[in-house]
């Protein structure tokens, strides 16, 4: 899961500089009870995101800030190969979730307004979830989970 990924002291994700939308796991929540909850939203399809956009290399960076910890960034398909050989995950499975990441690394995330319109309320900004995670130690200890 993502909190146990940036327990690792190199956050690898083949995806570049890419920007992505990040959202909080309580907004999306928050999102889901409006949308059961309010009858305008009948039938509405919600593209929830985050209000923001990040890059992995800032994403790392925001960490390392929060943790007191060097978190650096892999965005190569290379190194995350390597990572996940060396976990033993077969060849093909890692060139299908590698192809996953180049469909999610080609397209442009742009935040959208619909969290705000389901919840009333903008997203909570990456930082802050990094914030408040490394606040209640959910990133502990730095772990290795795979060697790479």
């Amino acid at each position: 899961d993502w909190v146990q990924t940036c327990a690792l002291p190199i956050l690898r994700v083949p995806v570049g500089p890419s920007q992505q939308t990040w959202i909080d796991a309580d907004d999306i929540a928050a999102a889901a009870v409006a949308a059961l909850q309010r009858s305008d939203l009948v039938g509405e399809i919600l593209n929830v995101t985050g209000p923001e956009t990040a890059s992995f290399p800032e994403v790392a960076a925001t960490i390392s800030r929060a943790t007191g910890r060097d978190v650096e960034f892999d965005g190569t398909e290379e190194g995350y190969r390597a990572s996940l050989g060396a976990s033993g995950v077969p060849p093909q499975d890692t060139e299908a979730i590698l192809a996953g990441f180049r469909a999610l690394a080609a397209h442009e995330h742009h935040p959208t307004p619909d969290l705000e319109r389901a919840t009333g309320r903008r997203g909570t900004p990456l930082r802050h979830y990094i914030e408040r995670a490394a606040r209640e130690g959910q990133w502990g200890p730095v772990v290795q989970l795979s060697p790479a």
